[in-house]
């Protein structure tokens, strides 16, 4: 094996770094090894051989495999799931990196695209693929607080933090209501601070290694700084966006407030902003994930009516529901029945009640064991295979993109009435 020198390419293939002048060139019969020590490549996470590429059988691609100890991220150009990211990791099998496809040495950052002979012109362009919504750290990123590089980059580490039993529910948050209403602070819209900001790349973490206990997410909101940042996807002022960590479609996300409540009981009229705010911004997330990532369906969001792990948090989380962690009836039950409250419907009760109307613990855990049923259609799916398999019909997909109209959001399941369903006890 031979280490790539930096400088131009012969052949006209080369990885070239998309925020500095790094060209790596690459050869045809020669596996390259990227790692540091190459010139500009000094960040201690990345391995001295952190990836290597060879030649592939196909003429415009070369095989790329995660040597590190961190895993690196390959971002498609073009495909079937343009800007879906691909997590590499050591031991695992190479994947075909093409022409303009990016690589990600770390999640997030140190950013490279392949080009070859036909893109040697396009190397100077302004590319605006999928991933061109990345946000990249500034040069003196190193130098930054830790927290303001997590809400930059995303960074990579161990693993805590994330839901363990937790799946999502039925009613979402959709596009409709509070778009004027306060913000956490009071101050509405205008004092979001998220609304400039590209959004980070979307990289789901490796699960834990055993349950991290009840807190875990109490630590995530109130001590950001001091968790893994490979499980923290966004850090505004007033919120953690977090994994979870145990997912339960293509995409889910957890957005907890930094101040301690440990679920939606805790919740009164003085929380009515931070409610909206927390709709505002899964609204931002929502749409900014679609308009980067071609395919990808609507969001459903809520509180679960019965939390497993303490700190407030509300899912957000494809519509899909396609993750080998639905496992169950009881995950199945949470994201498809009124078991997940939403924001909009929260706030109502709060207004006209002054708290979050509930038929106890009990009840709500034994309404995820009722049977499973179509949440679009109401058809009955009798075990998980069939969920599956149903999920995964282009009748569902198109099902829910009906209900959610231009909306990034559904409003809410067919059906579902949370209102009611509490009055009826």
């Amino acid at each position: 094996e031979e280490t790539a020198c930096v400088g131009m390419s012969v052949t006209g293939w080369c990885l070239r770094s998309t925020v500095g002048p790094l060209c790596i060139p690459l050869t045809a019969g020669v596996t390259t090894i990227v790692g540091r020590g190459l010139a500009g490549l000094d960040d201690k996470r990345i391995s001295r051989q952190h990836a290597s590429l060879s030649a592939s059988t196909s003429t415009e691609a070369f095989m790329l495999e995660s040597l590190g100890s961190n895993p690196v991220v390959l971002v498609r150009a073009a495909g079937d799931e343009p800007g879906m990211p691909i997590i590499l990791r050591r031991g695992e099998p190479a994947a075909e990196m093409r022409r303009l496809d990016r690589l990600f040495l770390l999640a997030g950052t140190h950013e490279f695209r392949l080009d070859g002979p036909e893109g040697e012109a396009a190397a100077g362009r302004d590319d605006t693929s999928a991933t061109h919504s990345v946000k990249r750290p500034p040069p003196d990123a190193e130098e930054q607080p830790l927290q303001q590089r997590r809400a930059v980059a995303g960074g990579r580490d161990g693993g805590d933090g994330g839901e363990g039993h937790e799946g999502g529910g039925s009613l979402a948050c959709g596009s409709s209501g509070a778009e004027g209403a306060d913000g956490a602070n009071g101050d509405g819209d205008d004092a979001d601070d998220w609304g400039g900001r590209d959004l980070p790349l979307l990289v789901q973490p490796p699960k834990p290694g055993g349950f991290s206990g009840m807190e875990v997410l109490q630590r995530l909101a109130m001590s950001p700084e001091a968790q893994p940042a490979e499980n923290i996807f966004l850090l505004t002022r007033d919120f953690v966006v977090g994994y979870d960590l145990y997912p339960k479609a293509r995409v889910h996300l957890l957005i907890l407030p930094r101040t301690r409540l440990d679920g939606p009981a805790d919740l009164t009229a003085s929380h009515l902003p931070l409610l909206r705010s927390m709709q505002r911004l899964a609204r931002h997330l929502a749409a900014s994930l679609r308009a980067r990532t071609p395919g990808l369906p609507p969001f459903l969001c809520g509180f679960h009516a019965a939390p497993s792990l303490r700190q407030l948090h509300l899912h957000l989380l494809s519509s899909d529901l396609d993750s080998d962690a639905l496992k169950n009836k009881k995950h199945f039950n949470s994201f498809a029945t009124s078991f997940l409250l939403h924001p909009a419907s929260v706030a109502a009760q709060i207004e006209s009640s002054g708290k979050v109307l509930s038929r106890g613990h009990a009840a709500e855990e034994a309404a995820l064991k009722q049977d499973m049923r179509c949440p679009v259609t109401g058809a009955p799916l009798k075990n998980m295979p069939a969920v599956k398999a149903h999920v995964a019909r282009r009748e569902y997909a198109e099902g829910v993109r009906a209900l959610a109209g231009d909306a990034d959001i559904i409003e809410r399941w067919p059906g579902h009435n949370r209102a009611n369903d509490v009055r009826a006890r």
